[in-house]
């Protein structure tokens, strides 16, 4: 199969096309951020590396099968408040996407993007994916399915898929030993995300952060105070759209309590601490860069080095963003074994 691959990252689908059994001939890889790319390089050496989406004539790809595309987020994430959806300066470079598709033709194509996108993006995309295969799917996964994260994802493909089985994992099973001075806190100690009290523990920006004595470890997300309910509450009835500061006095973060981690973002921030409880403590520490790649289901140790003139090691910051631009392997995979399929279990799985 020859391959390519817009917003490449760390080439996850050249991984997830081996483990779904798909032979790969030739796998372009388009990418700008250098970190990422010399961590493909590093797994991948014989991917071929054509560079900036915007400066691509796709005509010189010829005989493609298939084109993967994560096309920038920034614009269409709830998390950005100000997003411009589609058509935004960092998001419309999906329509390249849509360039490809047009010039390429391939067989196969697959889009992932945000799900807390609004409606109207999701839209737009989807019809212009139908105006070129009317074939296409969207499907909403959650990467919990395969793995101990949540991470709701949107996927446009023309490759029959369903949703995948669970396979049961939990924040407790992916969680490494780690060496004493990689806590955050074991005695009152203060650090670049949280500082702790005698008797309770808060973000540096004095969000609350709520532990709890539970049987397992978890993780922790944010939710609204009371005050900050009351201000959702009453936006609602003055018919306003919902600008709840992110301050202290509207934001606090409780325990999740379905056993999984945050969504991986690109820096490892509040998202990323884990309280793990033993005996009568709880320690509080930051998820390593092995346990991002567990949570996203690639090789341990996958971006711990990268070929730039030489092999470095990359710094720990540089593998969290790089994972948290990524995909989640497994998932692409499992959408990916539909290529392989007999035309009649696809229909069992499709009817």
């Amino acid at each position: 199969m020859n391959v390519l691959s817009l917003f490449d990252g760390i080439s996850t689908g050249r991984l997830a096309l081996e483990r779904a059994g798909i032979d790969v001939a030739v796998y372009y890889s388009s990418e700008i951020d250098k970190n990422a790319i010399a961590i493909s390089k590093y797994n991948y050496p014989d991917i071929i590396q054509v560079g900036d989406v915007t400066k691509l004539d796709f005509r010189q790809f010829k005989d493609i099968d298939l084109i993967f595309s994560g096309s920038p987020c920034q614009n269409l994430s709830v998390a950005n408040r100000t997003r411009q959806g589609i058509h935004g300066e960092n998001s419309n470079l999906f329509f390249k996407f849509i360039e490809a598709l047009e010039v390429i033709r391939p067989k196969y194509f697959l889009q992932e993007n945000v799900a807390s996108m609004k409606n109207e993006d999701k839209r737009i995309i989807t019809e212009e994916f139908l105006r070129l295969y009317p074939d296409t799917q969207v499907i909403q996964i959650d990467s919990a399915f395969v793995s101990a994260q949540s991470r709701k994802r949107i996927y446009w493909t023309n490759i029959p898929t369903v949703q995948p089985k669970d396979k049961g994992i939990f924040l407790k099973d992916i969680l490494e030993n780690v060496e004493e001075g990689n806590w955050v806190t074991d005695n009152l100690k203060t650090d670049e995300c949280i500082k702790v009290y005698d008797d309770f523990i808060t973000a540096l920006n004095g969000k609350r952060i709520d532990l709890q004595r539970l049987d397992e470890p978890y993780c922790l997300k944010e939710i609204r105070t009371e005050q900050g309910k009351a201000l959702r509450r009453a936006a609602r009835i003055e018919g306003k759209p919902d600008t709840t500061p992110r301050t202290a006095e509207c934001k606090m973060f409780v325990p999740r309590t379905d056993r999984k981690a945050n969504c991986l973002t690109t820096s490892c921030n509040h998202d990323a601490i884990v309280v793990i409880p033993y005996e009568n403590y709880q320690f509080v520490r930051y998820l390593t860069p092995r346990e991002w790649e567990t949570l996203q289901t690639m090789p341990k140790d996958y971006t711990k080095y990268g070929m730039f003139e030489d092999i470095k090691e990359m710094s720990n910051s540089a593998r969290y963003k790089a994972l948290g631009n990524g995909w989640t392997c497994d998932v692409i995979s499992h959408i990916l074994s539909g290529i392989n399929q007999p035309k009649t279990e696809i229909k069992k799985r499709l009817f």
